[in-house]
C-alpha cells in the first residue's frame, strides 16, 4: 500500500520531505489496526475506451 502511494503523483515519496520515516511509521501502525480487524479491500473499477479510426 506504501509503495503505491509512493508511485503515485499525489504521494510521491520525495514530496514527504524529511517526514518520509514518520509518514512510513504512521502508515504502517494504521494499516497494521486495518488488517487485524478482517484485511483491506480495494472495490475500484478501471474503464477503458477503445476506439479504431474508420
Amino acid at each position: 500500500m506504501i509503495g503505491y502511494l509512493y508511485s503515485t503523483s499525489f504521494a510521491a515519496r520525495p514530496l514527504f520531505g524529511e517526514q518520509v520515516d514518520d509518514f512510513e511509521r504512521r502508515a504502517r501502525v494504521l494499516l497494521d489496526e486495518h488488517t487485524a480487524a478482517g484485511g483491506l479491500l480495494e472495490h475500484g473499477s478501471f474503464p477503458v475506451v477503445l476506439g479504431r479510426r474508420g
